[in-house]
């Protein structure tokens, strides 16, 4: 066994111990939510608008059953809406 073995090995628990309770420790953990500023809200609204599109390309091409379609783009709708009342009282 090399002389460098234990020290490694305390190295690697070390680490393993930091990176178990990193997290855990911390004062403030940071919301997995993306903050809602100006330009991540403009960037959702652009998706939505595009998975609207591609719902109604599926359903042109009868992928989709007309109950599927319409809850799903109802959702979709007013997701929007709510993001461009976040947009508007941001102004």
């Amino acid at each position: 066994m090399s002389p460098l073995a234990p020290w490694i090995t305390l190295l690697l628990f070390l680490w393993l111990v930091w990176y178990v309770l990193d997290p855990v420790l911390r004062p403030e953990i940071e919301s997995l939510e993306e903050e809602d500023t100006r330009e991540s809200l403009e960037i959702r609204k652009r998706a939505l608008y595009r998975q609207i599109k591609e719902l109604d390309m599926d359903w042109e091409i009868g992928n989709l059953t007309e109950e599927d379609y319409t809850q799903s783009r109802l959702e979709l709708k007013q997701e929007v809406a709510d993001i461009m009342q976040k947009l508007k009282r941001m102004r």
